[in-house]
């Protein structure tokens, strides 16, 4: 039975003990993620959200306006 189990998961690639990194409870204020792009485009929500609640009525209408004609690109 065992040696079956080694086989298969040599043929797919699996493990067949739990990564260490499978035990590991994600806590949001004690971890940070790993992943760059996960902690710049969080950045980058903060910033924006901050600088939305800075601007006045008036402001934030002008700066729909302005982000809703980016030219987005086409794939």
């Amino acid at each position: 039975m065992m040696t079956r189990r080694k086989e298969i998961a040599a043929e797919y690639g699996l493990c067949i003990q739990p990564s260490i990194l499978d035990k590991l409870k994600r806590e949001r204020h004690l971890q940070s993620p790993h992943d760059v792009y996960h902690i710049t485009a969080g950045k980058a929500l903060r910033f924006l959200r901050i600088t939305i609640d800075a601007l006045s009525p008036e402001g934030k209408s002008a700066f729909i306006l302005a982000w809703k004609a980016f030219e987005y690109p086409r794939s």
